[in-house]
């Protein structure tokens, strides 16, 4: 089996010639290819960030894959998931940043409200002069998305009129769903380009669950799985009968 991410304008018209010709190839090869959209604030992840899996399945097994189910009840919002990252250098206007982030009102097409709560543009790896257009729409966002600061905001800068934070490697991180532990390495670009490239956690491990239950014939609890307890804790110890035993009891074991 195998998995493809790309962004959805590969299945724009003018690639048709060559997605055509690589799913030729891989049904020569014995594959069955089915193409998914999916999107990471399905899956708690606070960002608008839609993509296209190009999934393949060897044809004795054909019919076997599922997508992951969706949980929209999971939805988080940019305020929410950056609070304590904005605020870490003092930041005052951390708490009022955060609220206006999460009580935004969310239309759908039609005017309707569907939600509360902004999510993230996609991340991606410039960290130059940004488009027009994704400025606005990050500005919209009470975000500025030009540059990529080393640093938490401060009062200090927070007090130049006009002012909007940017993200952080950090933050971008956290919006990718990378554990805050995880260590880049790198120049700034090049952590940068890690960082924006990357496939979102969650949805990575939500379709790798998916494509295993496929092959292996199994089923999971998805919820459970994919956001286990934090208070779940691992413990290794060494059974009290082995402290109990010498080298001649382990020979005679033996």
């Amino acid at each position: 089996m195998f998995v493809i991410e790309n962004v959805e304008g590969l299945l724009h018209a003018k690639h048709g010639d060559h997605v055509a010709e690589f799913l030729r190839r891989v049904a020569k090869a014995g594959y069955q290819t089915e193409a998914n959209r999916i999107g990471a604030e399905d899956f708690g992840i606070a960002q608008e960030r839609h993509r296209i899996l190009l999934i393949g399945i060897r044809r004795e097994l054909a019919g076997s894959f599922r997508m992951p189910p969706r949980f929209p009840e999971r939805r988080l919002n940019l305020g929410d998931a950056l609070f304590d990252l904005m605020a870490e250098n003092g930041w005052n206007g951390a708490r009022e940043w955060a609220r206006q982030r999460r009580e935004h009102p969310v239309f759908d097409r039609q005017g309707n409200l569907i939600a509360h709560g902004t999510l993230a543009s996609t991340i991606v790896t410039r960290r130059g002069t940004p488009r027009e257009k994704e400025a606005a729409r990050w500005t919209s966002k009470g975000v500025n998305i030009g540059g990529l600061p080393m640093a938490a905001p401060t009062d200090a800068e927070a007090s130049k009129p006009g002012y909007l934070p940017g993200l952080t490697a950090r933050m971008r991180a956290r919006l990718q769903n990378f554990p805050d532990d995880w260590k880049f390495q790198g120049v700034k670009q090049s952590v940068a380009d890690q960082i924006g490239n990357a496939v979102p956690a969650r949805l990575a491990q939500a379709v790798g669950l998916a494509a295993f239950a496929a092959i292996r014939g199994v089923s999971f609890d998805w919820e459970a799985t994919l956001w286990p307890p934090k208070n779940k804790r691992t413990a290794i110890i060494t059974p009290p009968m082995a402290l109990e035993l010498t080298e001649k009891d382990l020979l005679e074991v033996a």
